[in-house]
């Protein structure tokens, strides 16, 4: 996730994903094929039924997976996320604070981050945190072929499990941008592709005191933040000048965690991992059945 930047050259978010959903949706109902009739009796005159050799030619189904930004929940339970990690700037300190808390949260974690500091990756693991995909190395989906898309998903995956031998669910995409290849491929590898619904607050650097006080006053039950302990793609330009910027914004989110935790409980609010907050999800009510009308 990186919404530090507002898109310049690209769709809006959800009108990228709208796009990305209908091409899904194109891809399942065409992809696949026919059926075979019960018997020969309903098949159409001169048609054949399909065989073992037909289904052997069958491509693998996509079947569906689920794009979340909140979960409703009766309960008082927020998900906290890391994108962009791990960096030995950042995700020490952001560790330590969750330590100190006695919380645990997810990182959506590049995979070249994973390998350059896998480390700190073993860590956040051994201390309970979940580890989600934030693709190789950051690109921009949006714009990106389907080639592309599916090997910054692969190798992500591959790179985050070589080192933690733990399967990976959930994908975030980079910016939140999330073309239909990107579905697609989200969908082969049975991810759930988790957004966000809060983030730090204003654009700019902020003050730590404003981003905790932000967070803590708009956070409501089943709400997922967003937050960073990497640069993105900024990484591989650490002298530049966006480098820069997000580092001082990476530093303020980071001092202001201690005082957001403390607050979020405060306020009553449980801080989990993204997986727990949608094991503890509210089930949707069941709508009572209507009686048969008198005859």
């Amino acid at each position: 996730m990186d919404d530090d930047q507002p898109p310049t050259r690209r769709l809006r978010r959800r009108d990228v994903l709208q796009v990305g959903l209908a091409a899904v949706a194109g891809g399942i109902a065409t992809g696949g094929a026919a059926w075979a009739a019960p018997d020969d009796r309903a098949l159409p005159h001169g048609a054949e039924g399909l065989n073992a050799a037909d289904m052997a030619d069958v491509p693998h189904r996509l079947g569906g997976t689920r794009v979340i930004w909140s979960v409703p929940t009766s309960l008082p339970l927020v998900a906290v996320t890391f994108d962009d990690g791990p960096d030995p700037r950042f995700t020490p300190r952001v560790l330590d604070a969750l330590e100190a808390a006695g919380v645990n949260a997810t990182f959506n974690v590049m995979g070249h981050n994973a390998v350059t500091h896998a480390q700190l990756l073993r860590r956040a693991v051994a201390s309970g945190h979940e580890i989600g995909n934030h693709t190789w190395t950051h690109d921009d989906l949006a714009l990106a072929d389907p080639a592309t898309v599916e090997a910054q998903l692969l190798r992500g995956r591959d790179a985050i499990t070589s080192i933690t031998s733990a399967p990976v669910t959930i994908f975030r995409p980079p910016r939140g941008e999330l073309p239909g290849s990107a579905l697609q491929t989200a969908a082969r590898l049975h991810y759930d592709v988790v957004m966000w619904s809060l983030t730090r607050g204003a654009a700019g650097i902020g003050s730590p005191e404003a981003v905790a006080a932000h967070v803590v006053g708009k956070a409501r039950p089943g709400d997922i933040l967003g937050l960073h302990d990497g640069l993105g793609h900024a990484t591989f330009s650490p002298r530049g000048a966006e480098a820069r910027l997000l580092a001082a914004r990476r530093d303020v989110e980071i001092a202001a965690l201690p005082v957001m935790l403390a607050g979020l409980r405060a306020r009553g609010l449980q801080v989990v991992t993204v997986r727990e907050l949608l094991t503890r999800a509210t089930p949707p009510a069941v709508p009572a059945q209507r009686s048969a009308p008198d005859s």
